[in-house]
């Protein structure tokens, strides 16, 4: 998901889920990343490492005592956006060992 682009965090307050829209700009596609049941949603927006709307890397999802799963992405500018959530849809393309993840 290394340069792939933020474009919008959508929160279903009452469907507990939390739905990441990404723009992959060198294929021309989009990706969705759904958290389902979320319990923390974090998005700090600070810029550290100065502005930027792509992604550097990501981690997760990684299973949790609790029994969920976090999932974070390092955006380019320095910021950790963290999610726990049940259960995450992870778009394929992400190349990930886990795509769909459940309990």
């Amino acid at each position: 998901m290394h340069d792939w682009v933020l474009v919008n965090i959508i929160v279903e307050w009452n469907k507990g889920r939390v739905i990441l829209n990404i723009d992959r700009y060198r294929y021309k596609t989009s990706e969705q990343v759904v958290a389902n049941n979320f319990s923390k949603l974090e998005v700090p927006r600070r810029y550290e490492w100065g502005e930027s709307e792509t992604i550097n890397e990501i981690t997760g999802p990684i299973q949790l005592d609790s029994g969920q799963y976090r999932f974070s992405i390092e955006m380019q500018s320095g910021d950790v956006i963290e999610i726990d959530a049940e259960s995450l849809d992870m778009p394929d393309s992400a190349l990930l060992t886990n795509f769909n993840v459940s309990p």
